[in-house]
């Protein structure tokens, strides 16, 4: 995307996510679809198509933090690019798609909110100060 063209944000409508844990094997499921829309760059008058986004995540988590699982992406425009450019190179549609492992490891967090957030919140500082 070129510095004059406009990227809008989809997330608020047109954006799908999904997650689905199922405790009892401590599995994770996860997925987004969106769609992606581009204004025309004005200096080069080049239109990027529109693009179509899946990602899935499967993810099964062990005792002491531990998961594998795999993650894949689908990318599509589902419009050519527009303008003298993409013309030349017949719309320059593309796709793409990957899949793969993934490993991951989760800790707890703080038992006890970061000294900011202490001082911030009065309510956090009068228990600092029972304390001592």
């Amino acid at each position: 995307m070129g510095r004059r063209a406009h990227w809008i944000d989809p997330q608020t409508n047109r954006r799908l996510d999904y997650t689905k844990i199922i405790p009892e094997a401590n599995i994770e499921l996860s997925g987004i679809w969106q769609m992606e829309f581009y204004t025309e760059n004005p200096a080069t008058h080049y239109q990027n198509g529109i693009l179509s986004d899946l990602e899935v995540l499967a993810t099964k988590r062990f005792k002491g933090g531990f998961g594998i699982g795999f993650v894949e992406s689908w990318i599509q425009l589902v419009t050519d690019d527009g303008g003298a450019t993409a013309n030349r190179l017949n719309g320059f549609s593309g796709r793409a798609f990957g899949i793969g492992p993934i490993a991951t490891y989760s800790t707890k967090g703080w038992q006890e909110p970061p000294r900011s957030k202490r001082a911030l919140d009065p309510r956090l500082r009068r228990q600092q100060a029972h304390r001592g």
